[in-house]
Protein backbone atom coordinates (compact mmCIF):
# COMPACT_ATOMS: atom_id res chain seq x y z
CA UNK A 1 0.00 0.00 0.00
CA UNK A 2 1.25 3.09 -0.87
CA UNK A 3 2.11 5.84 2.00
CA UNK A 4 -0.43 8.28 0.33
CA UNK A 5 -3.23 5.82 0.34
CA UNK A 6 -2.27 4.91 4.10
CA UNK A 7 -2.61 8.56 5.37
CA UNK A 8 -6.01 8.94 3.25
CA UNK A 9 -7.05 6.15 5.13
CA UNK A 10 -5.89 7.73 8.56
CA UNK A 11 -7.91 10.70 7.70
CA UNK A 12 -5.24 12.68 6.16
CA UNK A 13 -6.16 14.62 2.34
CA UNK A 14 -3.36 15.42 0.50
CA UNK A 15 -3.75 18.19 -2.03
CA UNK A 16 -3.57 16.93 -5.52
CA UNK A 17 -0.43 19.44 -6.62
CA UNK A 18 1.78 18.03 -3.69
CA UNK A 19 1.40 14.06 -3.51
CA UNK A 20 4.30 14.13 -6.45
CA UNK A 21 6.30 16.07 -3.96
CA UNK A 22 6.02 14.63 -1.00
CA UNK A 23 5.99 11.00 -2.82
CA UNK A 24 9.61 12.23 -3.84
CA UNK A 25 10.46 13.18 -0.42
CA UNK A 26 9.81 10.12 0.99
CA UNK A 27 11.24 7.65 -1.43
CA UNK A 28 14.64 9.64 -0.61
CA UNK A 29 14.38 7.80 3.02
CA UNK A 30 12.06 5.25 2.73
CA UNK A 31 11.85 2.17 0.47
CA UNK A 32 8.38 0.47 -0.64
CA UNK A 33 8.11 -3.18 1.21
CA UNK A 34 8.41 -4.43 -2.53
CA UNK A 35 11.64 -2.68 -2.94
CA UNK A 36 12.99 -4.12 0.44
CA UNK A 37 12.07 -7.56 -0.33
CA UNK A 38 13.71 -7.24 -4.21
CA UNK A 39 17.03 -5.95 -2.10
CA UNK A 40 17.03 -8.81 0.14
CA UNK A 41 16.84 -11.78 -2.64
CA UNK A 42 19.19 -10.35 -4.79
CA UNK A 43 21.59 -9.86 -1.30
CA UNK A 44 20.84 -13.46 -0.28
CA UNK A 45 21.74 -14.61 -4.23
CA UNK A 46 24.77 -12.83 -4.11
CA UNK A 47 25.81 -14.01 -0.85
CA UNK A 48 24.74 -17.56 -1.92
CA UNK A 49 26.52 -17.36 -5.22
CA UNK A 50 30.27 -15.78 -3.27
CA UNK A 51 29.82 -19.04 -0.29
CA UNK A 52 29.68 -21.50 -3.55
CA UNK A 53 32.57 -19.82 -5.22
CA UNK A 54 34.54 -19.79 -2.20
CA UNK A 55 34.05 -23.65 -1.68
CA UNK A 56 35.15 -24.73 -5.37
CA UNK A 57 37.95 -21.79 -4.95
CA UNK A 58 38.97 -23.98 -1.44
CA UNK A 59 38.66 -27.41 -3.55
CA UNK A 60 40.58 -26.27 -6.49
CA UNK A 61 43.22 -24.70 -3.87
CA UNK A 62 43.51 -27.95 -2.32
CA UNK A 63 43.80 -29.89 -5.50
CA UNK A 64 46.59 -27.68 -7.13
CA UNK A 65 48.23 -28.61 -4.16
CA UNK A 66 48.17 -32.20 -4.60
CA UNK A 67 49.86 -31.70 -7.52
CA UNK A 68 52.54 -30.04 -6.42
CA UNK A 69 52.85 -32.54 -3.22
CA UNK A 70 53.58 -35.73 -5.45
CA UNK A 71 54.96 -36.30 -8.55
CA UNK A 72 51.93 -37.84 -10.52
CA UNK A 73 51.39 -39.18 -13.68
CA UNK A 74 49.77 -37.85 -16.93
CA UNK A 75 46.81 -40.01 -16.48
CA UNK A 76 46.85 -39.32 -13.04
CA UNK A 77 46.30 -35.35 -13.50
CA UNK A 78 44.06 -36.09 -16.54
CA UNK A 79 42.02 -38.36 -14.39
CA UNK A 80 42.33 -35.78 -11.52
CA UNK A 81 41.21 -33.00 -13.59
CA UNK A 82 38.12 -35.08 -15.29
CA UNK A 83 36.79 -35.55 -11.89
CA UNK A 84 37.22 -32.10 -10.63
CA UNK A 85 35.50 -30.59 -13.98
CA UNK A 86 32.68 -33.30 -13.05
CA UNK A 87 32.77 -31.97 -9.53
CA UNK A 88 32.82 -28.39 -11.13
CA UNK A 89 29.95 -28.75 -13.51
CA UNK A 90 27.80 -30.33 -10.75
CA UNK A 91 28.90 -27.58 -7.68
CA UNK A 92 27.68 -25.27 -10.58
CA UNK A 93 24.53 -27.03 -11.20
CA UNK A 94 23.81 -27.25 -7.35
CA UNK A 95 24.14 -23.43 -7.31
CA UNK A 96 21.77 -22.62 -9.69
CA UNK A 97 19.39 -25.06 -8.63
CA UNK A 98 19.91 -23.31 -5.20
CA UNK A 99 19.38 -19.46 -6.39
CA UNK A 100 16.45 -20.45 -9.13
CA UNK A 101 15.08 -22.18 -5.38
CA UNK A 102 15.71 -19.17 -3.38
CA UNK A 103 13.99 -16.99 -6.78
CA UNK A 104 10.88 -19.15 -6.28
CA UNK A 105 10.68 -19.26 -2.81
CA UNK A 106 10.84 -15.30 -2.48
CA UNK A 107 8.39 -14.94 -5.15
CA UNK A 108 5.64 -17.35 -3.51
CA UNK A 109 6.09 -15.40 -0.26
CA UNK A 110 5.25 -12.32 -2.20
CA UNK A 111 2.33 -14.10 -3.70
CA UNK A 112 1.23 -15.06 -0.69
CA UNK A 113 1.32 -11.75 0.77
CA UNK A 114 -0.78 -10.47 -2.09
CA UNK A 115 -3.12 -13.04 -1.49
CA UNK A 116 -3.52 -11.81 2.33
CA UNK A 117 -2.52 -15.03 3.38
CA UNK A 118 -2.50 -15.31 7.46
CA UNK A 119 0.12 -17.73 7.66
CA UNK A 120 2.61 -18.28 5.06
CA UNK A 121 4.65 -21.41 6.00
CA UNK A 122 1.31 -23.29 6.86
CA UNK A 123 -0.05 -22.51 3.17
CA UNK A 124 3.56 -23.55 1.87
CA UNK A 125 2.70 -27.06 2.83
CA UNK A 126 -0.59 -27.38 1.71
CA UNK A 127 0.57 -26.12 -1.61
CA UNK A 128 2.59 -28.56 -4.17
CA UNK A 129 5.42 -26.33 -5.11
CA UNK A 130 6.76 -28.67 -7.76
CA UNK A 131 3.92 -27.91 -9.72
CA UNK A 132 4.79 -23.83 -9.62
CA UNK A 133 7.16 -22.91 -12.37
CA UNK A 134 8.72 -18.52 -12.15
CA UNK A 135 8.19 -16.27 -15.00
CA UNK A 136 8.35 -12.99 -15.91
CA UNK A 137 4.45 -12.49 -15.36
CA UNK A 138 4.87 -14.31 -11.80
CA UNK A 139 4.31 -17.85 -10.39
CA UNK A 140 2.84 -20.01 -13.13
CA UNK A 141 0.33 -22.36 -11.74
CA UNK A 142 -0.08 -20.57 -8.35
CA UNK A 143 -3.45 -19.77 -9.17
CA UNK A 144 -4.46 -23.56 -9.76
CA UNK A 145 -3.78 -24.08 -6.10
CA UNK A 146 -4.71 -21.30 -4.08
CA UNK A 147 -8.27 -20.68 -5.39
CA UNK A 148 -9.10 -24.15 -4.27
CA UNK A 149 -7.66 -23.30 -0.61
CA UNK A 150 -8.99 -19.31 -0.24
CA UNK A 151 -12.50 -21.90 -0.37
CA UNK A 152 -11.96 -24.82 1.80
CA UNK A 153 -9.00 -23.33 4.15
CA UNK A 154 -10.78 -19.54 4.19
CA UNK A 155 -9.77 -19.51 8.05
CA UNK A 156 -6.04 -18.78 6.36
CA UNK A 157 -6.68 -15.81 4.46
CA UNK A 158 -7.95 -12.47 5.63
CA UNK A 159 -11.22 -11.83 4.56
CA UNK A 160 -11.79 -8.85 1.46
CA UNK A 161 -13.26 -5.50 2.88
CA UNK A 162 -15.46 -5.05 0.26
CA UNK A 163 -14.95 -1.47 -1.06
CA UNK A 164 -17.10 1.10 -0.45
CA UNK A 165 -19.28 2.55 -3.38
CA UNK A 166 -18.63 6.34 -4.42
CA UNK A 167 -21.44 7.97 -3.76
CA UNK A 168 -22.15 11.11 -5.80
CA UNK A 169 -21.95 14.61 -3.91
CA UNK A 170 -25.90 15.52 -3.56
CA UNK A 171 -27.10 12.12 -3.05
CA UNK A 172 -29.47 10.95 -0.22
CA UNK A 173 -29.06 7.74 1.19
CA UNK A 174 -32.48 6.75 2.50
CA UNK A 175 -32.82 3.34 4.27
CA UNK A 176 -35.38 0.56 2.96
CA UNK A 177 -38.90 1.08 3.74
CA UNK A 178 -38.90 4.62 4.90
CA UNK A 179 -40.67 7.65 3.57
CA UNK A 180 -38.72 9.84 1.41
CA UNK A 181 -38.04 12.73 2.91
CA UNK A 182 -39.32 16.08 0.92
CA UNK A 183 -36.66 17.68 -1.27
CA UNK A 184 -35.24 21.22 -0.84
CA UNK A 185 -36.94 23.95 -2.98
CA UNK A 186 -34.85 24.97 -5.67
CA UNK A 187 -37.00 28.05 -6.71
CA UNK A 188 -39.61 29.98 -5.19
CA UNK A 189 -42.67 28.41 -7.28
CA UNK A 190 -41.67 25.09 -5.40
CA UNK A 191 -41.26 26.64 -2.11
CA UNK A 192 -45.11 28.08 -2.40
CA UNK A 193 -46.16 24.28 -3.76
CA UNK A 194 -44.76 22.89 -0.76
CA UNK A 195 -46.12 24.99 1.22
CA UNK A 196 -49.41 25.15 0.07
CA UNK A 197 -49.69 21.72 -0.37
CA UNK A 198 -49.07 20.75 2.96
CA UNK A 199 -51.87 23.48 4.33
Amino acid sequence: MDILEILKNAGVEIPEEQKATINKEIRKTYKHVDEVDEIKRQLAESSEATKLANEQLEKANKQIETFGAKESTYEEIKKQADEWKAAADKAKADSEATISGMKLDYALENALRDAKAKDSKLIKTLLDTGKLTLSDKGLDGLEDQLNPLKETHAYLFEADTPAQKQVPAGTKIVQPNTPPAESSPQNLREALGQKYKKN
